[in-house]
């Protein structure tokens, strides 16, 4: 990457794929022992150490935009991100829950940074839902480009959020799926898990869930958050008897599912699906007439 950014004359587009933190966990010698979080910490830094150089190489950082971000949260076969956590007080999806595969938010929110002097504000924390899905749309608004109605259909244009100047963002909106039978949507703050729990391939320990909080809340009829004041999905909202969950409670989860099932089932562009409000759990034009 260093040497193909400094041969370049003419503008220019690189996008490095890291084999690090992935696995197999195999830190260079010299970061052995530099995390104080095992093997896995050490791997990190060493990734740190790799990205410094790449940012080094680039001498026209004004006119470069610089997107740094990952593919899932932290991988949970053989306990690894929960036996981190227990042994080094290092939970790598925190304060989220679950980790890589898994439809909780741990699962699947991973960190997006942005830089790109004189144009993406620096220190700035955006709370807009954007999917990685987005940058195509976006990288395409950087260029001026216009793409045609068939092209990244689930792209949304996130030049504006980078740049601070829209705080909610375009979309509204995105549908969490690991395996076939097992889906989560977000609308808003509001995220709904059509199944009992958000695990799919690893589950945490008593100890674990003893330590950070969380309680047996499975359901068969889903599980519903509410990230406002609860993103660390410690309060599902669908709690015992069904026909007894308040009618608020069934109202927002009979909207999710059916914005679900649209979005599912949608022929065109998501960035064509209706307007919705979520606090009346109403679309415009309805949803119903749209299935």
């Amino acid at each position: 990457a260093v040497k193909y950014i400094q041969d370049q004359t003419a503008p220019w587009f690189l996008h490095f794929s890291f084999p690090s933190p992935h696995m197999p966990i195999i830190p260079n010698d010299k970061f052995d022992g530099s995390s104080g979080a095992g093997p896995y910490g050490d791997f990190v830094v060493e990734l740190d150490d790799a990205v410094g150089q790449i940012i080094d190489a680039i001498k026209d950082k004004k006119n470069t935009l610089i997107i740094f971000t990952s593919d899932n949260g932290p991988e949970t076969i053989q306990d690894l991100a929960y036996s981190r956590a227990m042994n080094y007080d290092h939970w790598s999806a925190a304060p989220l829950r679950g980790g890589k595969r898994d439809i909780y938010e741990g699962g699947h929110r991973v960190p997006l940074i942005v830089t790109w002097l004189d144009q993406v504000p620096k220190g700035k924390v955006s709370n807009a839902i954007v999917s990685q899905l987005d940058i195509f749309a976006t990288l395409a608004a950087v260029v001026e480009y216009e793409l045609p109605d068939d092209a990244a259909e689930d792209s949304f244009n996130q030049l504006d959020v980078f740049r601070g100047i829209d705080t909610e963002g375009p979309r509204k909106h995105l549908v969490y799926n690991t395996i076939k039978s097992e889906y989560g949507i977000r609308y808003n703050n509001d995220v709904y898990l059509k199944a009992r729990d958000g695990y799919t391939s690893s589950t945490p320990s008593n100890a674990f869930n003893s330590k950070y909080g969380y309680t047996k809340d499975d359901h068969k009829n889903g599980q519903l958050f509410n990230f406002t004041n609860d993103q660390a999905q410690k309060n599902n909202m669908i709690k015992g008897n069904y026909k007894r969950v308040s009618s608020s409670i069934k109202d927002k989860v009979d909207f999710l599912e059916k914005l679900l099932t649209q979005i599912q089932r949608n022929p065109e562009s998501p960035r064509s699906l209706p307007e919705c409000d979520a606090m009346v759990h109403q679309c415009s034009p309805t949803i119903d007439a749209v299935l």
